[in-house]
């Protein structure tokens, strides 16, 4: 028995020892492969991932400065003047560059004459300008802004309001 197992310890080591080696060299063959494969499209995904956030961001982050809120609004009606003329915008107001003009829609066929107005950009966030106009009579009148956001983009527009 001793020589049995004896034996067979030797006969199994040499062969314990070759598959061993034997599975080194060509049983890592498969992993490294399959390894390569799998980095190759982790690598990929990452890549498509990443052109992906690319090509939205410019789209947001260079859009101009929209509109997004006035008071008085657009067409509004309002029993008396406004003190104050307020925009905001969906992006960040560069502090100078701003223009707000203000004026008298004349009657059918005149022309109207725009008066500058000074302007502020809200500091707390950036989006808001706001114009002081001067004491302003009963008719319709004209605003005529032009915003620079901070990413250098030039914004302008019209308003339209009524005061009775």
């Amino acid at each position: 028995m001793g020589e049995e197992s004896g034996s067979e310890e030797r006969a199994l080591a040499p062969l314990a020892t070759g598959s061993s080696e034997q599975g080194r060299r060509t049983g890592s063959t498969p992993m490294i492969r399959c390894s390569r494969v799998f980095r190759r499209v982790s690598m990929a995904r990452l890549l498509v991932s990443a052109l992906a956030g690319i090509l939205a961001a410019p789209s947001a982050g260079s859009a101009h400065a929209r509109l997004v809120h006035a008071s008085p609004g657009d067409g509004a009606r309002l029993s008396r003047a406004p003190a104050e003329l307020s925009l905001c915008f969906s992006e960040l107001l560069e502090t100078q560059f701003n223009a707000v003009e203000v004026g008298l829609e004349p009657p059918a066929g005149g022309s109207v004459h725009l008066t500058e107005v000074p302007t502020t950009v809200n500091p707390r966030d950036g989006t808001c300008l706001t114009a002081a106009p001067p004491p302003l009579p009963p008719g319709a009148y004209l605003v005529r802004w032009r915003v620079v956001s901070r990413d250098g983009h030039a914004t302008r527009g019209l308003l339209h309001f009524r005061v009775d």
